[in-house]
């Protein structure tokens, strides 16, 4: 038995070609400015990252230009939006300041640091000592005098993936014995086959082991990754990284997959003797489950702004159905398939159940995965202009490959063999079972590298969903007056007056702008604008500091017409990102639509031919 589980790793070396991936909380904003210069020290210096921050394991450092702190030591994240992360800090002087940041994303607590600076008053040499040989550390980022260093490998991915097939042997192991094996085998009386339990109870510890096994690696893997970033020791960098997100639920899979083994190890004579469904599967099933959304609720949909609970739900039903199919091929492949080349009238009845089953699962795990591309991929730009859309196309022909082989062995093989009479020892139902058996160990060989491609694709960050501006208009009178993010600068407003008729500039004498935030009792602030075309202004975004809802006068004073006054109201600048991450039914919301009917519509007809072939 060892030896033939062996076989199903040595795919893994070929596969290996997908390369590491790399995902990752990455700053995306910095307040202040990267290298920008204020003229007084802000109250608080607040990064923005591409992913939601977990502020028990990240902190953030800033110095001031003597080298002293000048942080409170307690960064937090915003109540409203975790991607943001900031710190109070006091005033050090005029000069550079150094912020020094470490990051754990709470998505897949992979860790990520680095540094950026700003001046107060005049830039002088940064002193301190976050900035000291930044750029020469490994995995070392540089961009407009931004360094990032972030820690990801194959290694990561590989303690994943022991997990997701730890998961997939005992939870499609339970499916196919509880639903295939035992209703076909009461046709037939249902034998005690000590053989058959010695093996299925082996791969169901192995499975148990393996999960175990991959947890327990990854919180290793992510406490030494925390050690070195922080400069801690090991024992502190578990005690941290088991506090966080992605660390608590990977140590309830642990625990899960250990009470799993238990019960299995207690109750598997009373599993194996009965015939139908018992209490103690019942409840290792529910065991499983809650593993299955343990793996599912670290993940990017925990972080997706659409509906964040009913995305990670989603990933958890994709999970659970890929982990059935290939977990009932490896043990179709490894325990009951060896077991009924003896008996072709018992091995035609489980044949004819189990491809009832797989037909259910395609028609889940292929719909609910048409929705995980719809979410993470986001555009047909992004399926060869970006890691995750690339991984996808590996994990796509794989599955395809999959899909093959199952629709090869369900309507080819399993017809034939059962179109031939029952009859044990003949010599060609002998020959099909042989082959069958050959094709369903390729069929898990394939099934293997699905999940490891699957688990890269856990740890590779989505592309960003395409960028779409910020936009409000006013009609006044005959005039249309829009306030929009301004496309050449980011951190600028634009105005826009224009005739509601013609649609041409409105000619505007002088623009008067204030704004008001009544929360902060904050103004009216009178706002300086910029003309840059005829009926065209822009002003600075940092006018609307602190953030919140903010309130936008506008009056545009004409000669010989009435003036054209707007009022604007913008929570900046949640409404900004927002706007930014609205999803849009175009061409490749259309697409994935027909595609997750037709998948439908397959599984639907895969299912009542399988169903025929039972009867």
């Amino acid at each position: 038995m060892p030896k033939k589980i062996l076989l199903f790793f040595v795919p893994i070396f070929l596969f290996a070609v997908v390369g590491q991936a790399f995902a990752h909380a990455m700053p995306t904003s910095y307040e202040p400015e990267n290298s920008s210069i204020v003229a007084k020290t802000p109250g608080r210096v607040r990064i923005g990252f591409s992913e939601t921050v977990d502020p028990r394991a990240s902190s953030i450092t800033v110095f001031a230009p003597d080298g002293s702190r000048v942080d409170n030591g307690h960064a937090t994240t915003d109540s409203g939006d975790a991607h943001f992360f900031s710190t109070a800090i006091k005033d050090g002087g005029q000069g550079t300041y150094t912020v020094s940041w470490q990051v754990v994303s709470a998505e897949d607590g992979h860790f990520t640091k680095g540094a950026f600076v700003f001046s107060v008053g005049r830039p002088t040499a940064a002193a301190g000592p976050g900035n000291q040989n930044m750029a020469n550390m490994p995995g070392m980022h540089m961009a407009n005098m931004t360094m990032v260093q972030y820690s990801s490998s194959l290694q990561e991915s590989s303690t994943i993936w022991l997990e997701l097939l730890g998961q997939s042997i005992i939870f499609g192991g339970l499916l196919l014995f509880a639903f295939a094996w035992r209703p076909a085998a009461r046709n037939f009386g249902l034998p005690d086959d000590k053989r058959l339990q010695k093996k299925f109870s082996f791969l169901i510890f192995f499975g148990s082991g393996l999960t175990i096994a991959g947890a327990i690696a990854y919180l290793a893997l992510k406490s030494f990754d925390l050690e070195q970033a922080k400069n801690i020791p090991i024992t502190q960098a578990f005690k941290i990284f088991a506090g966080t997100l992605a660390g608590s639920y990977t140590l309830y899979r642990t625990i899960l997959a250990a009470l799993f083994a238990g019960l299995f190890w207690l109750r598997r004579k009373k599993i194996f003797s009965s015939s139908h469904v018992c209490y103690e599967e019942v409840v290792l099933m529910v065991l499983a489950l809650l593993m299955e959304y343990a793996r599912a609720r670290v993940s990017h949909s925990a972080a997706q702004p659409f509906y964040p609970s009913l995305s990670v739900f989603i990933t958890f039903v994709q999970l659970a159905g890929k982990d059935l199919w290939v977990g009932g091929v490896i043990l179709m492949a490894l325990v009951f398939a060896p077991a009924l080349r003896a008996n072709s009238g018992l091995a035609n009845a489980f044949r004819a159940r189990f491809s009832k089953i797989i037909a259910v699962i395609l028609g889940v795990a292929g719909v609910s995965g048409v929705y995980m591309v719809w979410l993470d991929l986001k555009g047909f730009s992004n399926l060869f202009t970006s890691d995750w859309g690339v991984h996808f196309i590996w994990l796509a022909a794989f599955a395809g490959v999959l899909l093959g082989l199952r629709l090869y062995q369900q309507v080819i093989v399993d017809k034939t063999a059962v179109s031939l009479p029952v009859t044990n020892g003949s010599k060609k139902s002998e020959r099909r079972l042989t082959f069958s058996y050959h094709l369903l160990k390729a069929e898990a060989a394939v099934g293997v590298a699905v999940l490891f491609v699957t688990s890269i694709l856990i740890i590779t960050t989505p592309p960003e969903p395409p960028k779409a501006s910020f936009e409000q208009t006013v009609m006044d009178r005959d005039v249309h007056i829009t306030l929009a993010e301004d496309r050449l600068d980011p951190n600028a407003f634009a105005l826009s007056f224009k005739n509601m008729n013609t649609g041409n500039p409105v000619n505007v004498q002088h623009v008067i702008v204030a704004a008001t935030n009544n929360e902060q009792d904050i103004g009216p602030v009178s706002v300086p604008t910029k003309q840059t075309a005829d009926g065209s202004y822009t002003f600075p975004e940092s006018m609307l500091s602190p953030a919140g809802v903010w309130k936008i006068s506008v009056t545009g004073q004409r000669n010989g017409a009435y003036d054209a006054v707007a009022n604007f109201d913008i929570n900046y600048p949640n409404q900004l990102e927002q706007s930014q991450t609205a999803r849009h039914f175009g061409t490749f919301e259309a697409t994935l639509v027909m595609v997750a009917l037709l998948i439908a519509g397959f599984a639907i007809m895969l299912f009542l031919y399988s169903r025929n072939l039972g009867l």
